[in-house]
């Protein structure tokens, strides 16, 4: 996976940082499971960060090449997180807008906050996925 010229420190940059996104992404899992389906497009949300997920392990799988292809998979995760803006906002606006159950919508804006953790997390990766391959080029 990994070419001879990648350095140690950066393996190990990567992986913290994919380690952190597990964690996030297990948190988001939790706060999802605790409100109704209904409350949140939830396999919309979780479906960018699915997809943003595999184009950073693509990148990975790329990053002993030109780089060429490791830097297509990480534009391809940056146009999710965009995408990701259009799908969490109008979530958000509709489970906290007028006449929201109170207890149901305080659930979903943790599950929405905890996905956005695990966005976050995400883009994370897929800089220092970017880093290394820039380093290595």
């Amino acid at each position: 996976m990994f070419g001879g010229g990648v350095d140690r420190e950066d393996i190990v940059g990567i992986a913290r940082t994919l380690q952190d996104l597990a964690g996030s992404l297990e948190e988001a899992a939790y706060a999802m499971s605790q409100v109704s389906r209904r409350a949140a497009p939830w396999d919309a949300l979780a479906g960018v960060i699915r997809d943003g997920v595999r184009e950073i392990a693509a990148a990975i799988d790329h990053l002993d090449g030109t780089g060429a292809d490791c830097h297509a998979h990480l534009d391809r995760a940056d146009e999710l997180y965009a995408e990701w803006r259009n799908v969490v906002r109008p979530a958000r606006a509709r489970a906290l807008g007028q006449g929201a159950e109170p207890r149901a919508a305080v659930g979903v804006d943790i599950a929405l906050t905890r996905l956005e953790r695990a966005q976050a997390a995400c883009r994370g990766a897929g800089r220092a996925v970017r880093s290394v391959a820039l380093k290595h080029a």
